[in-house]
C-alpha cells in the first residue's frame, strides 16, 4: 500500500502551511494553492498524495493509494 511510505510529520507540515501559502500566492483556496506547488525531493511522495487527494475521485484515490481490495476493517486491523 502506497500509503504506508507517506511521511506522517511532512505531510502535516504542508497541510499545516498550506493556508499560509494559499494566502501568500493571493489564492481563494487551500486546494489552488496545494495543485500548483512544487514538491521537492524530500516530500515528493507527499505531494503528490495531497494533489491527489484534491484532484482524483474517491475510487482513484483507494486504488493508487489504499489498494483497491482493501477494506475499512482491513484498513485498520492489518497484520502489519
Amino acid at each position: 500500500m502506497k500509503f504506508t511510505e507517506l511521511n506522517h510529520q511532512i505531510l502535516a507540515q504542508i497541510l499545516i502551511a498550506s493556508p499560509f501559502s494559499a494566502k501568500d500566492r493571493k489564492q481563494s483556496t487551500i486546494k489552488e494553492s496545494l495543485l500548483e506547488m512544487k514538491s521537492s525531493p524530500e516530500n515528493s511522495l507527499e505531494m503528490e498524495f495531497l494533489k491527489d487527494i484534491f484532484s482524483l475521485n474517491t475510487n482513484e484515490i483507494i486504488d493508487k493509494w489504499y489498494d483497491a481490495n482493501d477494506t475499512i476493517v482491513g484498513f485498520f486491523f492489518r497484520d502489519e
